[in-house]
């Protein structure tokens, strides 16, 4: 069993880095092909960081034939998101919210969780579900891309979006684009390779100690795979860039439920135990309903409530655990 352990965390490894080559390498190459970092931001560097997810979640569906770690991994990233990154996150800081363009995505956030439950009804997302949320990813960011060019000059999650990208790109500025391109080669293999060791080790692992599926997807791969959300909020919230640490997780729950399980669901109908829909679905809500409340109502999260997030999410956990 110590080899499926080592592997699996070789796997989480890979699948951070490969993560963190992608987007540098990507996010690099574009802007100084000039494109417009606001473009870059909202799309290449947003998309990076869910990359593990979504080939964890295309692995799982196209070759373990396992819905339960899809689903799991999708609602688990998300409650991990809000819970252990954003509830870190405002315990290291005071996060207070000034931007126009993540109080409007805390809504939005809203409304594509209610919808995955919706669609969740079955216990099953079908091919056409998937579908209608990949045409609400497309929209959404094209969305945000017009607004946020629009809202450039006066709202600080753009600026600070802009500026930083501006400024690695500043320091990197020497290398060539035959170099990036390698560095979003190696990524994306570092995130293919790194998705199947995570994937078959975990269930390798469910397999020994009697776990169902879908509690690995909602531990082990939802960890695991939220590793670069973790990493990029903390660091932004360390610099006390705080607009940017939330504009991240919304973003990010967002992308996680239009793009990576929609497109999961459009390769076949993706099928899954019913409790991850009356349980862990519900209290994905529940927890991003908590994060809204601060947001749209307060303006801010303060080191409580991050505590509160943060312990709610320890306490899922450990309620998962023990079930």
């Amino acid at each position: 069993m110590l080899i499926p352990v080592i592997l699996l965390l070789v796997g989480v490894v890979l699948l951070y880095f490969g993560s963190e080559w992608l987007v540098k390498g990507a996010s690099l190459l574009a802007v100084s092909l000039g494109i417009s970092p606001v473009v870059v931001g909202l799309t290449i560097v947003a998309m990076g960081t869910s990359a593990p997810e979504l080939i964890t979640s295309l692995y799982s569906q196209l070759f373990a034939n396992e819905g339960n770690v899809v689903i799991g991994n999708v609602i688990g990233s998300n409650i991990y998101n809000v819970g252990l990154v954003l509830g870190l996150a405002a315990i290291i800081t005071q996060i207070q919210v000034h931007s126009d363009i993540i109080r409007r995505e805390a809504p939005i956030a809203i409304a594509v969780t209610v919808l995955m439950l919706a669609f969740m009804w079955n216990y099953s997302i079908s091919r056409w579900e998937g579908a209608i949320l990949f045409i609400l990813f497309l929209g959404y960011v094209y969305l945000q891309i017009r607004l946020a060019r629009s809202a450039k000059k006066h709202d600080s999650f753009v600026k600070e979006m802009s500026q930083e990208l501006e400024k690695e790109l500043k320091e990197e500025k020497q290398k060539s684009p035959l170099l990036l391109s390698t560095l979003i080669l190696v990524g994306i293999t570092g995130i293919g390779f790194g998705s199947f060791l995570l994937i078959e080790n975990a269930m390798e692992i469910a397999r020994y100690f009697g776990l169902s599926t879908g509690i690995i997807g909602l531990t082990i791969v939802a960890l695991g795979t939220s590793l670069p959300e973790l990493t990029t909020t903390l660091v932004a919230a360390f610099k006390k860039e705080v607009d940017l640490a939330v504009g991240n997780i919304v973003g990010s729950n967002i992308f996680n439920i239009l793009l990576i399980l929609g497109a999961t669901a459009l390769t076949g109908k993706v099928k899954f135990d019913p409790y991850l829909l009356q349980r862990d679905g519900l209290f994905m809500l529940a927890i991003i309903l908590l994060m809204m409340i601060f947001i749209i109502i307060k303006k801010k999260i303060i080191h409580w409530h991050g505590a509160l997030l943060f312990l709610s999410c320890i306490a899922y956990l450990y309620f998962v655990a023990r079930v």
